[in-house]
């Protein structure tokens, strides 16, 4: 499952791919589009084109209501734009495939035109082994361990001068050898073979690099990758709106970033500072196979077949999620309740709060 902003991926079991919900950027890559005034396709249907999918993967950017100040002092809400969102599917053979979204560049076909169906992108000459999306850019991992990345880069998301946004894959410096990859909102996190943590991007906290500080806290973009400190034997990592989480082989949780709502699992009351500049172990949790994050959410997958959630999808502690038994991959996306674990069996449980 690939849960965002405003539509969900579904990957079936024969590698064919499902979408539901917002349409307006041509993200189910069903052949169509919808307008502003259609309402969202609540039905799942088929991906076109797509066979022996093993990977999928949704960006997109949130919409904020902007307010103006009109004659005598009236505040007015105009309707908010239309959502702008892309997805991305990763098949068997290392290809990649996009669609939806590219006015940043982010299906990386070297243009800047949305595309209602998958199309696949060019410019990888290694088998691509994992994909990333985020906020109007693009990751993919080759089997060489290099990562790529492609689409807007006004915070050096892309590992090239910020500002600079790129239509096609361009490699990301600095880095070694790689082994997992996570895209944030508008930052990346990538795990090197060798257990080192790297982030790049927006840093106001959440790359965990300990060069922000409470004194020091004024937004840096980033655009070469710095260590992560206090991580070691990591094996993989997630990324949220404004935190990062990661997975030591050990089966334990190390967290950093805001925790505004929760998302790092500690309680927030008479905590200060609420924001974690450097990893913190989360105690709560040991035995940890996988773990996601996704706007101010988080969750975790137990060797057990448990879940547990906390941050937006759960009150601030981590807690065990009712009916999510012998799961296999758990994901999140923005909405309370867009939290989704899939069963050993294929079914699939939603949970979240709906506040």
């Amino acid at each position: 499952m690939a849960p965002g902003l405003y539509h969900t991926l579904e990957l079936m079991r024969d590698g064919t791919v499902r979408s539901w919900g917002n349409n307006s950027c041509g993200e189910l890559g069903n052949g169509s589009r919808s307008g502003a005034e259609d309402t969202p396709e609540e039905k799942p249907a088929t991906v076109f084109g797509l066979t022996g999918v093993v990977a999928v993967a949704v960006g997109g950017v949130p919409v904020t209501s902007v307010f103006y100040i009109g004659g005598g002092g009236q505040v007015t809400t105009p309707p908010p734009p239309p959502p702008v969102a892309h997805s991305l599917a990763l098949e068997k053979d290392g290809s990649v495939w996009a669609w939806g979204s590219n006015k940043s560049g982010q299906l990386g076909a070297g243009s800047s035109t949305d595309a209602v169906v998958p199309a696949r992108v060019p410019g990888l000459s290694e088998p691509v082994r994992a994909i990333s999306a985020g906020n109007a850019f693009s990751l993919a991992l080759t089997a060489d361990g290099a990562v790529y990345a492609w689409g807007d880069n006004t915070y050096g998301q892309l590992g090239i001068r910020p500002g600079k946004r790129s239509a096609g894959p361009v490699r990301v410096g600095g880095l070694p050898a790689v082994a997992a990859i996570a895209a944030g909102d508008v930052y990346c996190l990538a795990v090197g073979r060798d257990g080192s943590v790297w982030a790049w991007g927006l840093d106001c906290g959440r790359l965990g690099d300990g060069l922000i500080t409470e004194q020091s806290s004024d937004p840096v973009n980033r655009s070469v990758p710095v260590r992560v400190k206090k991580l070691s034997d990591v094996v993989d990592v997630a990324a949220g709106e404004n935190h990062g989480m990661a997975l030591r082989r050990d089966g334990t949780i190390w967290v950093w970033g805001d925790n505004d709502r929760g998302q790092l699992g500690f309680v927030r009351a008479g905590i200060a500072p609420n924001t974690r500049y450097v990893p913190v172990r989360l105690p709560a949790l040991t035995d940890v196979v996988a773990i996601a994050a996704c706007g101010n959410g988080s969750a975790a997958l137990r060797r057990d077949g448990a879940v547990w959630s906390w941050g937006a999808h759960a009150p601030d502690a981590p807690t065990p999620v009712n009916g999510a038994k012998d799961v296999t991959s758990v994901a999140l996306g923005y909405s309370y309740g867009s939290g989704f674990a899939v069963r050993r069996d294929g079914t699939v449980a939603r949970f979240g709060r709906r506040d």
